[in-house]
């Protein structure tokens, strides 16, 4: 409940997913699209329906957990747990067609250290 702890919030980050999702630009029946970091599945449940293979990598989500969630809500997801940093060693060369990735930066530990030299 990370995007929960402040009044309003949620509506904040729905919309920002809304508008990640409306940039993705129209795809073919089939294409495949890697979300990273795929958390709770809201991604890939908005995804569906569309006509797409859907995976999934996070580092710390359950794959299993989230994937049976998704699968009652009629969607059906490929996920993983893993590094984007390791991709070839979990996905062929060339293998999607779009990767997304929303809300992920801010659980970076290493972003997080930086961006405060950045603020002060």
């Amino acid at each position: 409940m990370y995007y929960r702890r402040r009044l309003g919030i949620g509506r904040v980050f729905r919309r920002r997913i809304e508008m990640g999702l409306e940039m993705i630009p129209p795809l073919r029946v089939g294409a495949r699209i890697l979300e990273v970091g795929y958390g709770a599945g809201l991604v890939l449940y908005n995804l569906s329906g569309k006509d797409m293979e859907l995976h999934g990598l996070d580092l710390d989500a359950d794959p299993c957990d989230v994937g049976q969630r998704l699968a009652r809500l009629g969607t059906k997801a490929n996920l993983k747990k893993g590094s984007v940093l390791n991709l070839q060693g979990i996905y062929p060369k060339e293998y999607f067609d779009v990767v997304v990735s929303f809300s992920t930066l801010e659980h970076n530990e290493r972003c997080n250290e930086h961006s405060t030299k950045w603020t002060g």
